[in-house]
């Protein structure tokens, strides 16, 4: 009992000297309040009034609140005030109630009826048919759609399908105060004349009216406990008010004081908040927080002395909102840290070790001294008190209840009020080497066994029954500068060392950890052992679990940082609390088992830094133990340089909430389409269907998207990240901008999605998203596109066909045309051959029937006509031969050559060579073909007629893309005409008749073949051999357009 009351009286006078001792400025949150941080928000800020009559937070996070001068809706940041100037259904602008429904309506009470708001539009509801009056006090909703209405003249509901309100007869006339929802569809309803139930589906009283005593009977405010027990403010005829509470179905006083807060007490409030204190109204300039039959009383910086709280609301992050008469918003911020200074009774702020009193209080050590926090009272210790040095760091407490404290120059033990410095064998006290600090106590541990270790940086000493035993690298210890101690489970001792790394002494052997093995640095700091057995190791470059021989690290890779640690603990929650030189991280021990189990790669920390009411970032620790503590009512103790840090676990839950998303409107080319003020500025230009924003053409070019994250606490610090899906995927980090910009969209369906975290980064992964819809014009959309296709490939298959069709004309009338010319040329060939022969023929005939009687001259007319007959049918088989598919090849050509070769000279004796290798498949126009062979048939007959040989030779050959067809005989040869000299050509063949020797002549036949040849692109040479005879050489150059498609000209052999 003593210890219990001693805890008490502790804790209560750190309360009161931490509100003593603080002082508060405007603008930012301070603590005035003893674990509380305030601020207060006025008409400079944006209120619309300094009077708030209510106070509602909707699910999306906003705090709404209604005042005598309209709406306001509050972020953490900005009002956004609705009013009679920018809402036109707003004709009286005195809003006295809120309440949210099942469906996200927000109900808004005004003097005059309701007003509704939903996604952003307003809507009126006025009087309803049935209301006895139309000024409401009171809305509420609960587990039913029904809404219910508190006036001054009694209470109704409101049946949303008919807009008819239903009243409650019981509670007609009555002046209604409160209605709250309490648990299996139960409402309870504050009354002038005492406490109603209520079945909500149904709207019978189920009970009621109650209260306490005959003359208080007014139920001014009403709030649930944890076990749905109601306590209620009764106000008696005066409108003094008491407070009870019922149990049992009996009413039980819970104090005698009375409360106050308006003088007329019309207005009262009962909140209860996360740590179930219940916060009600008293006298001006104050509030009383009420826990476990205690209340304590806080005064808040009114701004006026007729100013007085008169209404309240809990928000998702535990913060406590109070409105005020005249007195504009504040917020109450329950805080997880509070700092202990010199204000506080501490001899100084830098602070390095903390240790608890077993009744109750706290050893603090700080660099003037060492501070003992109990009972009310503050007593420093320091070298007059017996310390060696006024520097402490580290604190100890053996099995026989003795302190043990190390100093800058030492180590002293705590007897009777007075410290007493210990002397043993060796170094532990020798003022002979403190200048190279060999008498720094690093860190001390007091054994199960009794016995006491302390670390300096020479080594580690152990003390145990009067003997002093000293371990240093000469005993296996991995470096003697030992910082950190920790006696684990099964009794096994492991040292931190500066730059050795972990060591593990049992059964008087130390065993070696480090780098080598798996730690992640060789300097370590601190230890800690967790309930399963695992030993987590605080080095300078992190954070390393450590079992079964096995290290797992944790550093800014895995989610936690690099900083160097100085402390380790764990609050009740399985949470772990990690003090390093830039701020307390926490993180959840189950985050990093999984980690090291190999089911996770990271884990999410939160950091606390001065943002969050840390004096500095920094903590004190790393060669000094124990730098934390946490003690028996859970809170954690961390030494700062300036200050003692208390954080409570508890509260710092609240941050861990992630904020709601919302986007809060959306601009198409600087023209609302979305969210705010949408009814004020529609220009017909969107509209949401089924859940789909649709954009009229021509809006988008530049779209903005404005969202938000309604954090409460700090909510500056609040980060967001967001895309457009549909057009990008990866999410693009803003930090805390809070608005997005696309331009130049296509046309088509996107989806805005943005998230958001808390200044301690804990993320709304869901976020919150739009779809919308760019709408196309006419020429953008799919089908015109379509259309578009079709008439471009409809136009273009035309075009297609009226070229085809005129390629097909054209063609036809080349084919005509080389039609007409193949028939002109036959007809000529006709006419030339086989015409020229019928016309000699007819002249022989007619000389043969002349010269009949001589016989001589008849037989030798019928020779000629028996030649001519033959040269005709040649001449046709020629003709014939050139007309066929197949005569334009150089195959066939050479081939026409040499029959007509056999033909010619074989009968005439004169033998026939042929060197024919095999030719490329080339095709020659008909004409080429005609003019090449032709020349050459010619060449042959004068052979045969005139060159008198007995051997031919025939060469062909493809060279350079060159046909050369050359024909040779062993005849007599010929002359060179001399100047001025033509040789005869009786026979108009081209050789003279000279069989002897033909003279050189340039006749007409050497002109024909010479002129065929060159008429097809081709060259004709004759030269006599050497070794008699001539040689005729025909060429044709098969690239100039005198063939058709070569299958390769390469191919043939040289």
């Amino acid at each position: 009992g003593e210890r219990c009351g001693a805890r008490v009286g502790f804790w209560s006078w750190l309360t009161a000297t931490i509100a003593c001792g603080s002082v508060a400025s405007a603008g930012v949150l301070h603590p005035i309040l003893p674990g509380y941080r305030y601020q207060r928000f006025g008409q400079r800020d944006g209120l619309p009034d300094t009077t708030i009559n209510a106070i509602y937070q909707t699910r999306d996070g906003y705090l709404w609140l209604a005042t005598p001068s309209g709406l306001a809706r509050f972020d953490g940041t900005t009002f956004e005030v609705h009013n009679r100037d920018n809402t036109r259904l707003m004709t009286n602008m005195d809003c006295t109630a809120l309440a949210e429904d099942r469906d996200g309506i927000l109900w808004i009470g005004t003097q005059d009826g309701l007003l509704t708001l939903h996604r952003g539009e307003f809507s009126r509801i006025g009087r309803p048919d049935g209301m006895p009056d139309s000024s409401v006090s009171v809305l509420c909703t609960g587990v039913t759609k029904r809404l219910w209405i508190g006036l001054a003249g009694g209470l109704c509901y409101l049946n949303r399908r008919v807009s008819r309100v239903e009243p409650v007869a019981a509670l007609n006339g009555k002046l209604v105060f409160a209605v709250v929802p309490g648990h299996q569809g139960v409402l309870w309803v504050g009354a002038s004349d005492g406490l109603y139930q209520l079945e909500e589906r149904t709207g019978q009283v189920l009970g009621g009216p109650e209260s306490p005593m005959p003359d208080w009977r007014a139920a001014t405010a009403v709030s649930l406990d944890s076990n749905s027990e109601p306590w209620v403010l009764f106000a008696n005829p005066r409108w003094d008010k008491l407070l009870y509470h019922r149990h049992q179905r009996e009413w039980i006083k819970s104090a005698d004081r009375l409360f106050d807060n308006d003088g007329s007490g019309t207005l009262a409030f009962l909140l209860r908040d996360r740590e179930q204190n219940l916060w009600l109204p008293t006298e001006a300039e104050h509030l009383i927080r009420w826990h476990d039959g205690s209340a304590v009383t806080f005064p808040l910086p009114w701004p006026t002395s007729v100013t007085f709280a008169q209404c309240a609301w809990l928000d998702r992050e535990g913060s406590i909102w109070v409105g005020a008469f005249k007195g504009g918003l504040f917020q109450l911020q329950p805080a997880p840290i509070q700092t202990y200074t010199t204000a506080n009774g501490l001899p100084d702020n830098s602070t390095w070790v903390v240790y608890p009193l077993n009744s109750g209080g706290l050893w603090v050590g700080t660099e003037k001294g060492l501070s003992r926090l109990f009972d009310g009272t503050a007593k420093t210790y320091s070298e007059a008190d017996g310390l060696p040095r006024h520097d402490v760091r580290a604190i100890a407490q053996d099995n026989a209840g003795r302190l043990w404290v190390g100093t800058g120059n030492g180590l002293a033990w705590l007897d009777r009020d007075r410290f007493v410095a210990q002397r043993y064998h060796g170094p532990v006290v020798d003022n002979d080497h403190y200048e190279i600090g060999w008498n720094k106590i690093r860190a001390i541990l007091a054994a199960r066994d009794g016995s006491v270790w302390v670390a300096i940086p020479r080594g580690l000493h152990h003390l145990h029954a009067g003997q002093d035993r000293l371990f240093t690298t000469a005993d296996g210890l991995s470096a003697n500068d030992v910082c950190a101690l920790l006696e684990d489970r099964a009794g096994n001792l492991w040292c931190g060392t500066d730059g050795g790394g972990l060591d593990e002494f049992h059964a008087g052997h130390f065993t070696v950890f480090s780098t080598r093995t798996g730690l992640s640095n060789d300097h370590v700091r601190t230890l800690y052992e967790d309930a399963g057995g695992v030993l987590w190791v605080g080095t300078e470059m992190g954070l390393d679990r450590f079992q079964e021989g096995r290290f797992t690290v944790f550093t800014s890779r895995q989610g936690l940082c690099d900083y160097p640690i100085n402390r380790i603990l764990e609050d009740d929650f399985g949470d772990f609390w990690i003090s390093t030189e830039n701020g307390i991280y926490r993180v959840k021990r189950s985050a990093m088992e999984t980690v090291a189990a190999g089911r996770g790669s990271a884990v999410q920390a939160t950091r606390y830094d001065e943002s969050d009411g840390m004096p500095t970032a920094a903590t004190n620790g790393g060669k000094c133990q124990p730098a934390g503590w946490k003690t028996a009512d859970g809170r954690l103790w961390f030494p700062t340089p300036e200050g003692l840090v208390s954080i409570n676990p508890r509260r710092a839950t609240a941050a861990e909430i992630p904020p709601p998303v919302v986007i809060e409107q959306v601009r198409a080319d600087n023209q609302i389409v979305y969210g705010d003020d949408l009814a004020l500025n529609r220009r017909g230009g969107a509209g949401v269907e089924e859940g789909i924003l649709r954009i009229r053409p021509g809006l988008g070019h530049v779209l903005e998207f404005a969202f938000n994250a309604n954090s409460l606490i700090n909510p500056g610090a609040c980060r967001f990240k967001y895309r457009l899906e549909g057009y990008q995927d990866e999410w693009i980090d803003v930090a805390t901008r809070r608005v997005a910009y696309y331009t130049n969209l296509s046309p088509g369906r996107y989806r805005f999605h943005v998230i958001a975290c808390n200044h301690q980064r804990i993320w709304n992964l869901t976020g919150a998203s739009l779809a919308f819809d760019l709408e196309p014009f006419y020429y953008q959309t799919a089908w015109f596109r379509a259309a578009v296709l079709l008439a471009l490939a409809g136009l273009v298959y035309a075009l297609f066909c009226w070229r085809v069709g005129e390629l097909r004309r054209i063609q036809g009338l080349e084919r005509h045309a080389a039609l007409v010319d193949e028939r002109n040329r036959m007809a000529k060939d006709l006419h030339d051959g086989v015409g020229a022969v019928m016309t000699e023929l007819g002249l022989l005939t007619a000389l043969t029937e002349r010269d009949l009687p001589q016989r001589e001259a008849t037989e030798a007319h019928l020779r000629q006509i028996r030649d001519l007959t033959q040269e005709a049918s040649q001449t046709l088989r020629d003709i014939v031969w050139l007309a066929h598919a197949d005569a334009d090849t150089l195959d066939s050509l050479v081939g026409r050559v040499c029959l007509q070769v056999e033909q010619l000279l074989r009968p005439q004796g004169i033998r026939c060579r042929f060197n024919v290798p095999h030719l490329p498949a080339v095709r020659l126009k008909p004409a080429a073909a005609q003019g090449f062979y032709l020349a050459a048939k010619e060449a042959l007959n004068n052979v045969a007629k005139h060159a008198n040989a007995t051997e031919v030779a025939i060469h062909a050959a493809c060279q350079d893309h060159t046909f050369k067809l050359t024909i040779e005989d062993n005849g007599c040869g010929f002359r060179l005409p001399q100047p001025g000299q033509t040789a005869p050509n009786p026979t108009g063949h081209g050789f003279p008749s000279d069989l002897r020797l033909r003279p050189a002549t340039d006749g007409h036949g050497l002109r024909n073949m010479r002129q065929r040849l060159e008429s097809i692109g081709g060259t004709f040479s004759i030269a006599p051999r050497s070794e008699g005879g001539t040689t005729v050489s025909l060429a044709l150059r098969l690239d100039g357009g005198q063939f058709v498609a070569p299958t390769s000209l390469d191919s043939a052999p040289n």
